[in-house]
């Protein structure tokens, strides 16, 4: 009988808990070999926008057309409107992106108590300057499936190189820029890491294909704010109705810096930089196989039998085929 579970080099992973963050270990007699596959051409996909190296984001406004900016209410009435938004979403129509103004630090620091306690699977972007909150919304439980799937995968490849001890799932942590805190759907630091710099070096950023432009905002601050520290955003995108995943890969790349002054003196800053797509359309996977450097995930490079973290055309059409099992 085939398994109901995505596989990496055709071994299956079972699911994690809804409410965990972090990733179950799979067994340890699954993992035999390595799953390293030659890259092919990828064919045109979907596309978020111009993948060379962009000017600075806005992120108060791009990728947020037609989002209304509302007065934050307090916890309460923060609830009602996160419900009637979650009950009356359209995911061909409606964007998943709540903005909220006039909200302080102090008021944030309770609301990310409220939060944690009714509505976990919202995520927050707050701009400190601006005291404005962006909240990304979780209708359903697609989008939070295509991304613990995903995750599931890069656990497989990590286990079969014995790095389990050596790079952390951080799931939905909350982390400080220096204008602005934002969380990513998943995320993971290597143990190196630490005691040296709270970023992580791989991020996702999940969510519903209306929102790709906002998702892509999203994955430029985690290059681009961290001045490079983290090294690699992984977007997806869920198309329910098409049965459409649509996945990106963004590096940080160096870019000249244009407008050199005394508080930003480098002659080079960090922009973001779409590397690869791929389209699964049902199962049908274009663009594969998908590959994360080694030296960027762990921040070193890979010794005997590591390598990059490849997912294969046949990993993402397992991948996808779970994800859409849960579909009515």
């Amino acid at each position: 009988m085939a398994s109901p579970y995505p596989t990496v080099g055709g071994h299956p992973t079972p699911p994690s808990s809804a409410g965990d963050h972090t990733t179950s270990s799979p067994p340890a007699s699954a993992f035999t070999t390595l799953s390293v596959s030659a890259l092919s051409t990828p064919v045109p996909c979907e596309t978020s926008g111009p993948s060379a190296p962009a000017d600075k984001i806005d992120y108060l406004n791009h990728g947020l057309d037609g989002v209304e900016r509302r007065p934050y209410p307090g916890p309460g009435l923060f609830s009602q409107v996160i419900e009637k938004h979650t009950s009356e979403f359209d995911p061909g129509n409606t964007s998943q992106y709540l903005v909220f103004s006039n909200l302080t630090a102090a008021q944030l620091t309770r609301l990310e108590h409220h939060r944690d306690r009714c509505h976990k699977g919202c995520r927050f972007f707050y701009l400190m300057k601006e005291n404005v909150l962006v909240v990304k919304t979780m209708p359903g439980s697609i989008q939070e499936l295509a991304h613990r799937r995903f995750d599931e995968m890069f656990a497989i490849l990590k286990y079969k190189m014995e790095l389990q001890e050596q790079i952390i799932p951080e799931g939905a942590s909350t982390y400080r820029g220096t204008t602005s805190t934002k969380e990513a759907d998943t995320a993971h630091r290597p143990v190196s890491n630490c005691g040296k710099t709270d970023w992580p070096t791989i991020v996702y950023e999940c969510g519903f294909s209306k929102s790709l432009a906002r998702l892509v905002v999203d994955a430029h601050w985690w290059l681009e704010t961290t001045g490079g520290e983290v090294k690699i955003a992984i977007v997806i995108s869920v198309d329910p109705l098409k049965r459409k995943l649509h996945l990106e890969k963004w590096e940080g790349v160096h870019h000249s810096n244009t407008e050199v002054t005394q508080a930003h003196p480098n002659t080079s800053v960090i922009r973001a930089m779409k590397t690869q797509e791929v389209d699964i359309l049902g199962t049908d996977v274009r663009g594969a196989p998908l590959e994360f450097s080694f030296e960027k995930v762990m921040n070193r490079k890979p010794g005997e039998s590591e390598g990059n973290f490849v997912f294969t055309s046949q990993d993402l059409e397992s991948y996808a085929g779970t994800v859409w099992k849960c579909l009515p």
